[in-house]
């Protein structure tokens, strides 16, 4: 593949690596491979395998992708926290009213009866 930032294009078969490292790791499903930091890396990956199920999935990872996500988590955890909180609210605050409600009446009519006694 070509771009149009830079006439250099590497190409680098990784065809026996992989093959080498699946027979000597089985089980394993995950396998990486490391860029050089620089500005404008593009990243062709082709399968000499054909079919779906053959062709590698891509899960691109780059510097500070930790400390985003950790951000965006703790940033959805405390929407949850509020979201939480307000369900409570919305619970107990007619609670609280009833209650408070019931104590009043409990006391009128204790002080309806202990006038009716006098």
């Amino acid at each position: 593949f070509a771009t149009e930032e830079s006439p250099i294009e590497i190409q680098i078969d990784v065809t026996d690596m992989v093959k080498s490292y699946i027979a000597d790791n089985p089980g394993e499903t995950e396998i990486t491979f490391a860029l050089c930091e620089m500005n404008g890396n593009r990243i062709h990956i082709g399968s000499k395998e054909g079919g779906i199920s053959s062709v590698a999935l891509l899960d691109v990872r780059y510097e500070g992708q930790e400390e985003e996500e950790a951000a965006a988590e703790k940033a959805a955890r405390v929407e949850q926290i509020k979201e939480t909180l307000t369900k409570v609210a919305i619970i107990a605050v007619p609670v609280i009213v009833v209650i408070a409600a019931v104590i009043i009446i409990i006391v009128v009519i204790k002080k309806h009866k202990k006038a009716k006694k006098s």
